[in-house]
């Protein structure tokens, strides 16, 4: 809605200072220019509020959250721009401060991700990261837990290379240091 109402707004700003020019310049310039700037205004405000909401959002999220991961890269015929510059639409961040070692589990971690998109409200979701192998995987209203409350039939998949997630959650390693 506030897209909606903000569009509208800087098509009317457009077409005001587009009268004014029209009018300043005793009509010299065409009346159509009125309509045409306010368009253009409107279009070029839209592509802006698209093509910038990820990095918009990310730099709004407090210190305690930290961005993780990036969405695929959207290209869309609905904005024939973005198969030269891809968007994106949603992306992964970790609170911090929910990253807590999971019991009798070796390296593993227990932590809550947001899901946070374009289109939908952000959804907070827990994972398991398990530092020594590199994997994740969601807890998810259908996984099992054992006796002793940790989930025992969790679906495993490897962490990207790129993503920060293990770098953030994973205890720091001590370096070995070279012999002198």
């Amino acid at each position: 809605m506030f897209q909606l109402i903000a569009t509208f707004m800087v098509g009317v700003l457009a077409a005001s200072l587009s009268f004014i020019i029209y009018t300043l310049s005793r009509q010299r310039v065409p009346k159509a220019v009125i309509p045409f700037a306010a368009a253009i205004a409107m279009i070029a405000y839209n592509v802006w509020h698209e093509m910038t909401w990820y990095k918009r959002t990310a730099a709004e999220l407090p210190q305690s959250i930290v961005l993780v991961a990036k969405g695929p890269p959207v290209q869309s015929p609905m904005s024939p721009w973005t198969y030269m510059f891809p968007r994106t639409d949603n992306f992964f961040a970790l609170d911090k401060r929910t990253v807590q070692p999971l019991p009798k589990s070796g390296d593993r971690y227990l932590l809550q991700v947001l899901d946070v998109g374009r289109f939908y409200p952000a959804k907070r979701k827990s994972w398991v990261i398990d530092c020594a192998t590199r994997q994740q995987a969601e807890i998810l209203a259908s996984t099992k837990f054992d006796t002793e409350g940790i989930p025992s039939d969790l679906a495993w998949t490897k962490i990207a290379s790129e993503s920060r997630i293990t770098k953030e959650v994973c205890p720091k390693r001590a370096e070995p240091q070279p012999a002198n």
